[in-house]
């Protein structure tokens, strides 16, 4: 593992008057700094890189599938979108899962192009080839209460930085009974997930990293979820 500091530079916000302008400044200039971590690692031309944030999982056999055959790159992995657990999945009245549009693969030889950065391939969404399958795990909001207030401290998206959002009784009512902490897009006021909303899903549907299946005091993690069953008491449940 290499680790880079990243420091301040080429943080400078274009547009002051912006909404949260240097925020998303800062995160776009902390994601190019794996640059200085793959060529301190000697990655070769033909090296596979994955461009992800922490909580976007993606299984060991993808990333075999992408190192060991000819997949066209750049590429996006697309996964389902879970929040505060893999008990909520984002999903379509239809049944069929919200799909979040990444991480994104490539080739180190497509980021050393001029003018090419992780950041610009983060943003190929949807408009690069799909991996074949919905591989991955986007795993938003985990790991309770605490943790989700110093995450929105902390992160890019400061609109959700207001005390509605982040009071400990509201996030905890998210929880318990899945609902997203803000009904709308804080940043243009759009419907979220194209309508999709949080389901719960029942625990024999669940599609789970193995690290999870097989070292699940890892993720443990008492939040309060009601049963499958409407009526039924609320049940203690392990991430």
């Amino acid at each position: 593992m290499v680790a880079d500091i990243a420091d301040d530079e080429n943080t400078t916000c274009p547009d002051p008057a912006e909404h949260n302008c240097k925020h998303w400044v800062r995160e776009r200039s902390q994601r190019d700094q794996v640059m200085q971590g793959l060529r301190a690692s000697h990655a070769r031309p033909e090296d596979v890189v994955m461009v992800s944030d922490l909580d976007e999982l993606v299984p060991r056999s993808a990333a075999r599938a992408l190192s060991e055959c000819q997949t066209p790159l750049p590429l996006t992995l697309p996964s389902e979108l879970f929040f505060y657990s893999f008990r909520w999945r984002i999903t379509h009245a239809s049944g069929l899962p919200f799909i979040w549009y990444h991480p994104q693969a490539t080739s180190m030889e497509h980021l050393s192009r001029t003018s090419m950065t992780p950041s610009k391939v983060r943003s190929y969404g949807s408009d690069v080839p799909l991996f074949r399958f919905l591989v991955g795990w986007h795993c938003t909001y985990f790991g309770g209460v605490a943790t989700i207030r110093q995450k929105i401290a902390a992160y890019t998206h400061q609109e959700m930085n207001v005390a509605e959002v982040t009071d400990k009784d509201h996030i905890q009512r998210c929880i318990t009974s899945g609902q997203t902490l803000s009904a709308v897009n804080r940043l243009n006021n759009a419907t979220l997930h194209d309508g999709a909303t949080l389901t719960l899903q029942p625990s024999w549907a669940l599609r789970r990293p193995f690290l999870y299946l097989s070292n699940p005091e890892l993720f443990s993690l008492e939040v309060e979820i009601p049963e499958e069953i409407p009526g039924t008491k609320f049940q203690k449940y392990s991430l």
